[in-house]
């Protein structure tokens, strides 16, 4: 096997047949070009979902974004589960136990089929863990720190249960970062806490992600942060005019200059401006408590309205994203090398880097 980290872009590919389907039939190059390569997607929000809706995933389960079936059958090696806790949950200061509680699923998920799924702590575990491509390796990724609450501790807590990156924000400024979604703009960027946060995830070597942030948030994080940061799911600004979720131009070259990874994602919102016009947020604070929300997720749309409604705050990105993510499928492009970061975030760092395809750079390249 030809080993490289790659960044990737979730495809809509659809395919409606099980893996065993699939089996007798000759593989396309695309095909035979994911299976040849190590390919990482680093946001799957398969935890929350399970929370909700219980089911094995490793069976082929049509209904959801993510199963061992379709994930093998696509090429994906190594799954970042999305721990998500929403604003609602911070304020009520339940987060904390609902990210352990995610946790206790995925390690549930991979004591039922330790012959499909193993957890990834480190780079240097990625061939030993992945026995000739028969498991795939879910890593974790934190989105929102609300967990962390005011508790720097809890960050060393967390990367001890096998966090790898976090998410600092989500649809509401938090403690820690303004939201690219939220108007108020409490901090102008980082908060105080904020930059303490950034510093400890760079000494405990877990990944500061931007995604969600506001463009200063972003600008600052670069500025505090002594390793490379990444974005584990946004697409870019030049397609989708004005809508801050996305990064500009400018931010993703800055993230690739610092030798970080954006990842891109798939959905309406993210490459089409009429979408991305409809998820905006509001200009001025509505009375509701719900009033930062984009307004998709304020007309029920979000994915806590699937989930349960004492999780308000995630936003739906039209269906057209779930649809694509749960096609196991993927097309990518080959940026930049997700290992020498989880490597370089802490200080210390015994975890070899999974090296780069030939004749690549460890810098992305961010096309726009």
């Amino acid at each position: 096997m030809r080993i490289a980290v790659l960044a990737l872009a979730v495809a809509a590919v659809a395919l409606s047949s099980p893996l065993i389907a699939q089996a007798d039939q000759p593989l396309s190059a695309g095909q035979r070009f994911a299976q040849d390569a190590i390919i990482v997607d680093t946001h799957i929000d398969a935890p929350s979902l399970l929370l909700r809706n219980w089911n094995d995933l490793g069976l082929d389960t049509p209904k959801v974004e993510f199963d061992y079936p379709r994930a093998r059958q696509g090429g994906l090696d190594v799954a970042f589960m999305s721990i998500y806790t929403s604003p609602a949950e911070d304020a009520a200061g339940t987060a904390t136990q609902t990210a352990h509680t995610q946790i206790d699923a995925v390690e549930a998920m991979v004591g039922r089929r330790p012959d499909q799924f193993a957890v990834l702590r480190s780079p240097k575990d990625l061939e030993r863990l992945h026995q000739r491509g028969q498991r795939v390796l879910l890593a974790l990724g934190m989105e929102n720190g609300a967990p962390i609450g005011d508790d720097l501790s809890r960050l060393k807590l967390f990367h001890a249960r096998g966090v790898r990156y976090i998410t600092l924000a989500h649809s509401e400024d938090n403690r820690i970062s303004d939201s690219s979604y939220d108007m108020h703009r409490k901090w102008k960027g980082l908060s105080p806490f904020g930059e303490q946060v950034v510093d400890e995830m760079n000494r405990l070597g877990i990944m500061v992600d931007v995604s969600h942030l506001s463009d200063d948030a972003v600008r600052d994080v670069l500025a505090r942060s002594k390793a490379p940061v990444i974005a584990s799911h946004s697409g870019l600004r030049h397609f989708t005019p004005g809508f801050e979720r996305n990064l500009s131009d400018e931010l993703a070259k800055a993230v690739a200059a610092k030798g970080g990874v954006v990842q891109v994602v798939f959905g309406n919102a993210f490459v089409d401006p009429a979408s991305a016009a409809d998820t905006q947020p509001i200009s001025t604070p509505a009375p509701s408590s719900n009033r930062n929300r984009p307004r998709r997720a304020r007309a029920a749309t979000s994915r806590a309205a699937k989930t349960n409604s004492t999780t308000p705050g995630r936003r739906r990105i039209r269906r057209a994203r779930s649809r694509s993510m749960r096609c196991s499928i993927r097309s990518i492009t080959a940026s930049s090398c997700l290992a020498p970061i989880m490597s370089a975030s802490a200080r210390t760092s015994t975890a070899s880097a999974v090296p780069c395809p030939k004749g690549s750079s460890r810098s992305p390249t961010i096309r726009t």
